[in-house]
């Protein structure tokens, strides 16, 4: 549930609590989808304006979702449901562009 501004900020049937966690770059070490559920992959993507909810639905889920068939071999595969970041724009209350473009919410992550 978000709201106008594209904030999930109220969390239902969950109890979010600080963590810390380590990052790490996992460039260059191996993972499979078999063992390890992901693997990183080299791919270029066409630049597009990604504040623009149509070219997001229309250009990028396209790319991704060949990257995903090509790798997997599935017969079909479907990108949904993506949440851009963006503080700044949130802040001076940016809105993106494309139909049904509100989801401009606040990192998940924080580093520092």
């Amino acid at each position: 549930h978000r709201d106008a501004l594209g904030s999930d900020g109220e969390f239902f049937g969950v109890d979010p609590r600080p963590t810390e966690m380590s990052i790490t770059n996992a460039r260059g070490r191996r993972f499979s989808l078999d063992g390890n559920g992901f693997c990183c992959v080299d791919h270029a993507v066409d630049h597009i304006d990604y504040f623009d909810n149509s070219a997001i639905l229309n250009t990028y889920y396209a790319q991704c979702e060949a990257l995903v068939a090509e790798k997997t071999g599935a017969s079909r595969v479907l990108a949904f449901d993506h949440n851009l970041r963006a503080r700044q724009r949130k802040n001076a209350a940016t809105v993106l562009k494309g139909s049904g473009a509100n989801a401009v919410q606040e990192p998940l992550i924080t580093y520092g």
